[in-house]
C-alpha cells in the first residue's frame, strides 16, 4: 500500500516534519525503502490524515479504507 504510506504503519510527527511509527512495535525500514517513505509520506500528509479520520469514524484500519477505495474504483489490489 504505497510502500507502507497507506498501511497505517507510519505517520508524521506533530510538526509534520518527520516520519514516525504510528504505534509501538513498528519501526521504519532500512535502506532505500526508508528513503522513499521519508520522501513520499510528507507529500501525502493531507491524504493520510483524511484516511485516518475516515478509518477512525468507521472503526477500520487505514489499510482497510485504502483497499476499499481501490476495490470501489474497480482495481483488484494484490496484497
Amino acid at each position: 500500500l504505497a510502500l507502507g504510506a497507506l498501511s497505517g504503519k507510519y505517520t508524521l510527527s506533530e510538526d509534520g516534519r518527520q516520519v514516525v511509527p504510528a504505534r509501538p512495535g513498528v519501526r521504519l525500514p532500512d535502506g532505500p525503502r526508508a528513503l522513499l517513505i521519508r520522501q513520499v509520506l510528507p507529500g501525502a500528509a493531507d491524504l493520510i490524515r483524511q484516511l485516518e479520520s475516515i478509518a477512525q469514524k468507521r472503526n477500520k484500519t487505514v489499510a482497510q479504507v485504502a483497499l476499499n477505495w481501490c476495490v470501489c474504483k474497480g482495481a483488484v489490489p494484490i496484497v
